[in-house]
């Protein structure tokens, strides 16, 4: 009952913030009452009352009482760090996502519908919002796991990054590193379209529809360094996809790096995980449908195994070194075999 209760509870924080409320509360400086918040947003008042009984009920914001017995409302230093820029704001976005999707999902879980949803833009939009404020942090631990990664990048290379999304963070590395050359793609047009007007401005970047599940075989150019975050386990034949970008990386000194959700990869290892379990929900709904794209797709999942995928790297041809990030991501470094 109790993560029943919780999930009920997330509905109301997720409306929210999209209406509002959290922003009111955020920019205050002083306790406010239910009219105040509705005037400052333009909403209803009874509305307004009823979301801030659910996150007041559930301590997610701060109540007092004032002397004519008006309730007042007000998030702690606290709240306003765990829900400012960053913080666990973003992060509900995902609710959001799963929600737009829902309904197809259902559908596709029986055995006469259909297998696949693709990601939809609401779930772009939220891993837009919740990458921004660590796009720096990636690239960190891209530079660190990577001896002479950053020398070669402030020297000059080609650089590519599959499955961009909005291209944050190909933008971010092209701003970092003048000396090279980046290229940020999507199998999506219209993201393609999306990153060119946001990072064209970038003297150093292009943008090209790339999918890396059906690379072209004649290559017309190859990179030093490619480069994804939170791609291959969402790919239908993630071993071919490895295969591909082992053709497009510069033989034998360049570098494949990706970063993925995975784990140990089965449902023993998790008991009583409860990161695992929202893992494991948010994958039923996103990982499993956008993977699902032919009879033959591996479907991974966000859980899936890093064994599993320093395999698939190996028989692609890498010489691959697994590092284990936190229990639930890892980075692999990639370094194409040369016969």
């Amino acid at each position: 009952m109790t993560i029943i209760n919780h999930g009920d509870q997330m509905f109301a924080l997720t409306l929210a913030r999209d209406v509002g409320i959290f922003d009111s509360l955020l920019e205050a400086t002083k306790p406010l009452s239910v009219k105040d918040i509705a005037d400052m947003k333009h909403l209803k008042d009874r509305y307004v009352q009823e979301i801030l009984g659910s996150l007041s009920s559930g301590q997610i914001i701060e109540l007092e009482t004032s002397h004519d017995g008006t309730p007042k409302y007000f998030l702690s230093e606290a709240g306003k760090e765990v829900f400012g820029p960053g913080g666990i704001k973003q992060r509900t976005l995902l609710f959001n996502a799963v929600m737009a999707c829902y309904g197809s999902v259902k559908e596709c879980v029986y055995r006469d519908g259909p297998s696949s949803v693709r990601y939809g833009d609401e779930l772009f939009y939220a891993l837009d919002e919740m990458g921004k404020e660590n796009l720096d942090q990636t690239i960190s631990t891209l530079l660190k796991n990577s001896p002479e990664l950053e020398q070669k990048l402030e020297k000059g290379i080609s650089v590519a990054e599959f499955g961009s999304g909005t291209g944050g963070l190909v933008a971010r590395m092209a701003e970092k590193f003048p000396n090279s050359k980046f290229t940020g793609s999507d199998i999506r047009p219209h993201l393609v379209e999306q990153m060119a007007a946001l990072h064209g401005h970038i003297d150093n970047t292009n943008f090209s529809v790339l999918d890396i599940c059906a690379l072209p075989e004649t290559i017309k150019e190859k990179f030093d360094f490619i480069f994804c975050k939170n791609v291959i386990h969402d790919l239908p034949l993630p071993e071919e996809a490895l295969k591909g970008l082992r053709r497009y990386v510069q033989e034998p000194d360049g570098t494949v790096i990706f970063m993925d959700h995975c784990g140990a990869g089965n449902h023993q290892a998790n008991v009583g995980d409860t990161e695992a379990a929202a893992y494991y929900s948010l994958s039923t709904f996103l990982c499993i449908p956008e993977s699902f794209q032919r009879d033959d797709s591996i479907a991974l999942g966000a859980c899936s195994s890093r064994k599993q995928l320093s395999d698939f790297a190996s028989q692609a041809q890498f010489d691959v070194t697994t590092i284990e990030l936190d229990k639930h991501f890892a980075l692999f470094h990639c370094k194409p075999l040369t016969t």
